[in-house]
């Protein structure tokens, strides 16, 4: 099943780290869904547990192709988003 992650009224947010199996999907399953609302800019999110990078980014329903870095020796996915109020994030296999 899709795996939400919703944070919202972030302010002075510099950098969350999280387990992927924390909330929801494990072995880094797709989809998962982002929701960032931010009050300030520069919020810098790390998925942990994510072995393979997805297939398919969105921000707001348009592809993005910058943004968002999959390490694979780290097994991570580094989200940044550089502007203020809600976007969703999607990530698909």
């Amino acid at each position: 099943s899709a795996g939400l992650l919703s944070i919202t009224g972030s302010q002075g947010l510099q950098r969350i780290e999280t387990e992927l199996a924390d909330w929801g999907p494990s072995g880094g399953s797709f989809p998962l869904t982002l929701e960032i609302e931010a009050i300030d800019t520069a919020d810098v999110i790390v998925l942990k547990e994510i072995p393979h990078p997805p297939m398919s980014v969105t921000r707001d329903g348009f592809p993005m192709p910058s943004g968002w870095f999959h390490n694979p020796f780290a097994d991570t996915l580094t989200i940044t988003e550089l502007e203020t109020g809600l976007h969703v994030w999607s990530f698909l296999p």
